[in-house]
C-alpha cells in the first residue's frame, strides 16, 4: 500500500512538473514570435522591406512547429503559418499597409494561443 502511494505521488509530481515546463516553453516561444512579428510589422508600417526577416521567422516557425504540434491544436498553428505567408506575399508585392494589418492580426493571434492551452476553468469545462 505504501509503494502504491509513493508511486502515485511521484506520477502526480511528474505530471504537474511537466505541465509547468510545457507552459513555460510555450509562453517563451510565443513571446519571442510576438516580439519579432511586432518588429516586422513596425518596419512594414514604415514601408521598409522586411521580407527577409519574415522569411527567416517563417523558417524558424516551421522548425518549431514540429514540437508545438504536440501541445497545441493543429488549426491554430496552421493559421499562424497562413498569415505569415500572406504577409510575406503582401510585403513582396509592396503592399506594406495590408502587410502591417495582417502582421498586427498575427501578433494578436500569437498572444491568444498560449491561453488556449493554459489550465483554467474555461478550458476545463
Amino acid at each position: 500500500m505504501v509503494k502504491v502511494n509513493i508511486i502515485a505521488l511521484i506520477l502526480f509530481v511528474l505530471i504537474i512538473g511537466g505541465g509547468i515546463l510545457e507552459t513555460k516553453y510555450i509562453n517563451d516561444k510565443f513571446k519571442y514570435y510576438e516580439t519579432e512579428v511586432a518588429s516586422i510589422a513596425e518596419l512594414a508600417g514604415k514601408k521598409e522591406d522586411s521580407g527577409d526577416r519574415l522569411e527567416k521567422l517563417t523558417a524558424e516557425w516551421k522548425n518549431d512547429k514540429q514540437r508545438l504540434h504536440i501541445m497545441i491544436p493543429h488549426n491554430e498553428l496552421k493559421d499562424v503559418e497562413l498569415i505569415m505567408a500572406e504577409s510575406d506575399n503582401l510585403i513582396k508585392g509592396g503592399k506594406y499597409e495590408l502587410a502591417e494589418a495582417k502582421l498586427r492580426a498575427l501578433q494578436i493571434s500569437l498572444e491568444a494561443i498560449p491561453g488556449i492551452i493554459s489550465i483554467s476553468v474555461g478550458n476545463i469545462f
